[in-house]
């Protein structure tokens, strides 16, 4: 990789070089960041996916997206939740500035935690989501039951017609 600087002059005294690809300078927690996120976002999908205690639909490829999704979310929290553990104000609230204002990055662990909610009752990991999932697959199944039997039903009864057909013209 070419470095950014190579046949950079500064266009005044004291003026520093131009950033390069892939600096760390302006990474605040780094929750925003793909390049951050995603090997740990990949370490929480493959805890995830050996986890006995996952549903087993959750195993079926289609879910992959969806999982990947939800890693990548916690990892973000990790992230936001570390830097506000590393930077607490003198008063002590990670959650609180230096004036008692709430910190943007509060703001944006709580939007997080929403949609890691949100994830989580979508996959159906959480016991109401999970028991809701599970009524809703066994009511399909009843009902794909209730039309194979209807369906044999029919096809039974026409049977029975084609008999009486049979016997009526001898």
């Amino acid at each position: 990789m070419a470095d950014a600087s190579e046949g950079w002059v500064p266009a005044f005294p004291g003026q520093r070089p131009p950033f390069q690809k892939g600096h760390m300078l302006t990474v605040t927690h780094g929750a925003q960041s793909d390049r951050l996120v995603r090997p740990r976002a990949l370490e929480i999908a493959t805890d995830l996916a050996e986890d006995d205690a996952l549903p087993a639909y959750l195993a079926e490829r289609s879910y992959r997206p969806a999982l990947m999704a939800y890693a990548t979310t916690l990892a973000r929290i990790e992230r936001v939740e570390s830097w506000l553990e590393r930077t607490v104000p003198e008063h002590g609230v990670p959650e609180l500035d230096g004036e008692g204002a709430v910190r943007g990055a509060t703001k944006l662990l709580e939007r997080l935690e929403r949609s890691a909610d949100r994830q989580r009752q979508e996959l159906g990991l959480t016991p109401l989501s999970r028991a809701r999932l599970g009524r809703d697959v066994a009511v399909q199944q009843v009902s794909l039951l209730q039309v194979w039997e209807a369906e044999d039903r029919a096809r039974e009864a026409q049977q029975d017609d084609d008999v009486e057909v049979e016997t009526d013209g001898e």
